[in-house]
């Protein structure tokens, strides 16, 4: 692209290797271009002042009379911007550049799921819709402070939410809920359960079983007795030493649309992030309107 300049406003002064200066000057006025300033600085070389205006004229003629430009300086009004001007192209595209780049910056390009909470990325994904936010959309019209809050409010499996601008990338970190198990707990001196389920193993050390492997217990029931029985007849107090795994169920109702494998996973996923113990076996049922998951987790319990 070329930019247009008033004669006037700015001259090119050239140094150029011209041994015959007057006659060079004679084929510039054949051709309408003024020669503003001659000023001759030994036998081979002259400084020539033009017009801006005649310069691709002017560098033609030099170039075929192999005439040898060694130096050009700007003068005039417009002297200051004489980069700008011979370079317009450029600028334009530097502006264009800038301009594309402040729109993209504030587009969302992506948008990103971290953190033990990106289980929940496709139920978060409708409350972005929900409040507003998508791809594509711009980052300026997010309050990040009312969307962590909104995302918090109708997420109860979420105990934390993190939004932030990463680039062209929204980032959602975020942190599942987790249930606080009671601690391995003593009933004075006993080893007592602390959830409902059957004895899967048992190991005592010190003190006396209450149960076996396959007997229910409930929360509260003493596992292993703080005594200890001397031919079957003295007794002797003493705090239980051991250990029992007991087997417990857990079940929980997905009233959804989505049936899909990949929504049950992270389902599953979800509760299995619930708890601090061990998933045993796990059972999907479909039911009316969504499905249904029962986990059969296994429980340490001991002192």
């Amino acid at each position: 692209m070329k930019c247009k300049i008033k004669k006037g406003l700015l001259r090119i002064e050239c140094f150029i290797n011209c041994k015959n200066p007057n006659y060079f000057t004679e084929i510039l006025h054949r051709k309408g271009i003024d020669v503003l300033q001659l000023k001759k600085v030994d036998d081979n070389n002259v400084i020539i002042t033009i017009d801006y205006y005649y310069r691709n004229i002017f560098f033609a003629i030099c170039k075929n009379m192999c005439y040898n430009i060694k130096s050009i300086c700007y003068k005039g009004v417009m002297s200051p911007f004489a980069y700008l001007i011979r370079h317009c192209s450029v600028v334009i595209g530097f502006i264009l550049f800038l301009i594309v780049s402040s729109f993209l910056g504030n587009s969302i390009l992506q948008i990103d799921f971290i953190g033990s909470g990106s289980t929940l990325a496709n139920q978060t994904s409708h409350l972005l819709i929900e409040y507003g936010v998508e791809k594509y959309g711009k980052f300026s019209s997010i309050n990040y402070t009312q969307l962590e809050n909104y995302i918090l409010e109708n997420s109860p499996n979420l105990s934390h939410v993190s939004c932030k601008k990463s680039g062209n990338r929204l980032i959602i970190d975020s942190s599942l809920c987790k249930v606080e198990q009671p601690s391995i707990s003593r009933n004075g001196k006993n080893i007592v359960s602390d959830v409902d389920g059957v004895i899967a193993k048992i190991s005592v050390l010190r003190g006396t079983p209450q149960l076996k492997v396959g007997d229910t217990v409930k929360v509260g029931d003493v596992i292993i007795g703080g005594y200890a029985t001397i031919k079957d007849q003295e007794i002797y107090e003493s705090f239980a030493l051991g250990y029992a795994i007991i087997y417990y169920e857990y079940k929980e109702d997905f009233l959804t649309e989505n049936i899909s494998v990949e929504h049950i996973n992270q389902c599953k996923k979800i509760l299995a992030f619930k708890f601090n113990d061990e998933v045993v076996d796990e059972y999907v049922e479909f039911i009316d309107g969504g499905f249904s998951i029962k986990l059969t987790l296994s429980r340490y319990v001991g002192g």
